[in-house]
């Protein structure tokens, strides 16, 4: 009977393959969340610039937080591409052990050679 530990227990749900590579996911998620927050407040901001631009205000500080959210977005899509590659690793990593691992207990061990002296006495007799 096969021990059923977590580290060898198959995928199981929708979860089960994601403990693989569960070192990532909080830093996903913190990810999921910035890149969330600079897509909504980039057009609010992008409005007020171009309000205080047509108005003759300050623009400065406008630009400048425009400038640090392009800047944290594209940091964000990094992030994301780096840590979705690396998570995605780990799993195909831990997928082909597993796999080269039942691959290799269920093949049939291959024949030891004939002895030497069964070799001798074959060949004397030929």
């Amino acid at each position: 009977m096969r021990s059923t530990t977590r580290e060898n227990s198959p995928c199981t749900g929708a979860w089960g393959c994601s403990v693989k590579g569960r070192g990532w996911l909080p830093l996903v998620g913190l990810n999921a969340l910035i890149g969330s927050g600079v897509t909504l407040v980039l057009p609010a901001v992008l409005g007020r610039s171009v309000d205080s631009i047509v108005a003759g205000a300050d623009r400065m500080q406008w630009l400048i937080a425009i400038a640090g959210l392009i800047s944290l977005g594209i940091a964000a899509s990094l992030i994301d591409a780096f840590t979705g590659a690396t998570g995605v690793a780990a799993i195909t990593t831990w997928l082909r052990h597993r796999v080269v691992k039942q691959i290799g207990l269920s093949l049939p061990l291959p024949p030891s050679p004939p002895s030497l002296h069964l070799r001798a006495a074959l060949s004397c007799s030929q």
